[in-house]
């Protein structure tokens, strides 16, 4: 890593590298597709449009770390944004969007420690210093149609919440 960051460095900020425990990313892949799940439950509640709003800044390019690929964002960081953002879209609701709300806290807090269980090593430049190692697909306006044949869109609920984060 050490090598990587000092061949890099100089050239640009804009580098990322990560060595990954491959047999601890089955577990992340589960808790990707709870949190999934949650946050598509709570987008179709009453105030789900809020809710929407809420996901998409949390993923938005100002607001989270993006690599060249712009589809794109760093997982840890998304977590921590949906973290912040989520509460206060549901204006603090109770019933059945708040036992959501406990629910998607507790997937999101277990899903930043499995990332950081994950990633044995890990470097980031100046421009993606918040990068912590794992990122996934988070597309802004379009979600491209290879993305629907990968394996982790056809066994993951992330997919099918990208697509309804894409709806009017």
């Amino acid at each position: 890593m050490q090598a990587y960051r000092d061949t890099y460095a100089p050239l640009t900020g804009d580098y990322t590298q990560s060595a990954l425990n491959l047999g601890r990313i089955g577990e992340l892949e589960r808790n990707v597709d709870t949190v999934a799940q949650l946050l598509a439950r709570l987008v179709r509640l009453p105030n789900g449009s809020a809710v929407k709003t809420a996901i998409k800044a949390s993923g938005h390019k100002t607001a989270c770390t993006h690599f060249d690929e712009p589809s794109f964002v760093d997982l840890q960081h998304l977590y921590s944004n949906l973290l912040a953002k989520l509460p206060p879209a549901l204006g603090g609701g109770s019933g059945e969007a708040a036992g959501i709300v406990g629910q998607l806290k507790q997937a999101l807090t277990q899903g930043q420690q499995l990332i950081r269980g994950a990633v044995l090593a890990n470097v980031a430049g100046k421009k993606v210093a918040k990068a912590a190692g794992i990122s996934i697909y988070f597309p802004g306006q379009r979600l491209h149609p290879s993305y629907a044949q990968s394996i982790f869109a056809k066994h993951n609920a992330w997919n099918s919440l990208i697509q309804q984060l894409m709806r009017a």
